[in-house]
């Protein structure tokens, strides 16, 4: 799971491995919308990969803080 903005990994990882259930943990990766974007224009593999891929679903939501 790609995760971008400002997101406290320990509130979500605690979120994800007791009210998702899965055989496995969830493993996740925060970047900022800073790294998020020069990564797209760097044709970075992993997010390129991500994105492209039309079987990966691509939630946007804008929480406020």
């Amino acid at each position: 799971m790609l995760v971008v903005g400002d997101i406290d990994a320990e509130r979500l990882s605690t979120y994800l491995n007791s009210e998702i259930r899965t055989k496995r943990p969830v493993k996740f990766t925060i970047m900022n919308e800073e790294d998020y974007q020069y990564r797209i224009d760097c044709n970075d593999r992993f997010v390129k990969e991500l994105v492209e891929n039309p079987n990966n679903i691509i939630p946007i939501n804008k929480f406020s803080k």
